[in-house]
């Protein structure tokens, strides 16, 4: 069984126009098939693998590339077992099926991707791609050089030594760091090991394409080339 790649019930759900829950019950029915072999719960898959239901070959859709800029309070993800608002909730209902590329938690807002590209949540999910994400970040206390210097240098987190890519304080409150390891919560934990509190956190970047003037909660069509 593949450990790498999309998990199977999203490509599915993509693929197929379901839901996620919709394909988890597909699966367990055995009415999926991924070359050629019997798909399990847990399964992973490559955007260039061949997904079958009931024996019809599923293709992709015509690509859709949304840049969102998802507000404070709002969970990262379609639905969520806790009483929190979710994207399914504050999107557009006339909006294509598509699903987040990658998570921002709930009290950070910002920057998103949402696609139906399985090869696009492929590429800005996997570390070894090493895409940039930028944060503007204002916390409580006071920020010097030396902040950054540590923050670049690493803090040790569960998952390994987490590193800055890179940091600049814009003023005594706020800094700006550049990731492309994108661990969970990762900035709040480093921060929160060297003593802040983090007030507000804004992802403004992801590879080449800028929140800019997009707004909280909304919307805009982009194209690959605007990211890579």
């Amino acid at each position: 069984m593949k450990t790498s790649g999309i998990i199977l019930q999203k490509l599915l759900a993509l693929r197929a126009g379901v839901s996620r829950r919709a394909a988890t019950q597909l699966i367990r029915d055995q009415r999926v098939r991924v070359n050629g072999k019997l798909a399990e719960l847990g399964m992973r898959a490559d955007p260039s693998d061949q997904l079958q239901l009931d024996d019809q070959t599923l293709i992709d859709p015509d690509p859709v590339m949304l840049a969102y800029y998802k507000p404070r309070g709002v969970v990262s993800t379609l639905r969520d077992p806790l009483p929190h608002a979710t994207l399914s909730e504050v999107l557009p209902g006339n909006l294509p099926r598509v699903v987040p590329a990658g998570r921002l938690d709930k009290d950070s807002e910002g920057l998103m991707i949402l696609t139906n590209d399985g090869g696009l949540i492929q590429e800005l999910t996997h570390p070894k791609y090493r895409h940039e994400k930028e944060y503007e970040v204002i916390v409580r206390g006071e920020v010097t050089l030396r902040t950054c210097e540590t923050l670049k240098k690493g803090i040790h987190l569960a998952e390994g030594i987490a590193r800055a890519d890179h940091c600049e304080v814009q003023n005594p409150k706020t800094l700006r760091i550049v990731l492309h390891q994108g661990w969970k919560r990762q900035i709040r934990r480093m921060l929160e090991k060297m003593g802040f509190d983090v007030l507000i956190l804004k992802r403004i970047r992801i590879g080449r394409l800028l929140l800019g003037r997009l707004r909280s909660g909304q919307l805009k069509k982009i194209r690959r080339s605007d990211l890579f």
